[in-house]
């Protein structure tokens, strides 16, 4: 008696969204997710990759990487005890006026907000970890930290070529 072909072949499995290391590769592992980042904001960091000769994820990873390390210093994002101290002293001072901004966002629909597009971009799993982590901490969402820190990258870019 012969198979079914449904007990012969098996589905592949796979981990939605991660892109593995290869056997012996060092690199890091890559998460692709979409990111609902302003659309100004992507073409500026796409020109600036063309502009570099670099890839795009590369650059964005450049950017959040830094923004980062200039949020946690020193506290690693994984002793979080210590970084949600820290934290929560750098919210404080600014929770009221994210609060009052949000208020004014949400009573006002403006139709020249910038356009948002949700694109897959493939960053590194950790530095998305990391981020989330700080939206967390802060009580944002994630994409409004990845758009504040590319954002700043930008302006610090703007900055050094004139």
């Amino acid at each position: 008696m012969s198979a079914s072909p449904h007990e012969r072949t098996s589905a592949l499995t796979h981990e939605r969204g991660i892109v593995e290391k290869r056997d012996g590769d060092s690199a890091p592992k890559r998460v692709n997710r979409g990111y609902m980042l302003r659309e100004d904001v992507v073409r500026d960091l796409r020109v600036l990759a063309v502009l570099e000769g670099r890839k795009l994820y590369e650059v964005m990873e450049e950017a959040l990487m830094a923004y980062l390390a200039q949020r946690w210093g020193d506290a690693a994002p994984r002793d979080l005890a210590s970084a949600q101290q820290r934290i929560v002293a750098e919210t404080q001072e600014r929770a009221s006026v994210h609060s009052q901004e949000r208020r004014i966002t949400e009573t006002q629909h403006d139709a020249n907000a910038p356009k948002r597009v949700n694109r897959g971009f493939v960053l590194r799993e950790d530095v998305v970890r990391d981020l989330r982590v700080l939206a967390v901490l802060e009580e944002r969402k994630l994409y409004e930290v990845m758009e504040e820190a590319l954002i700043a990258y930008l302006a610090q870019r703007r900055s050094t070529y004139g």
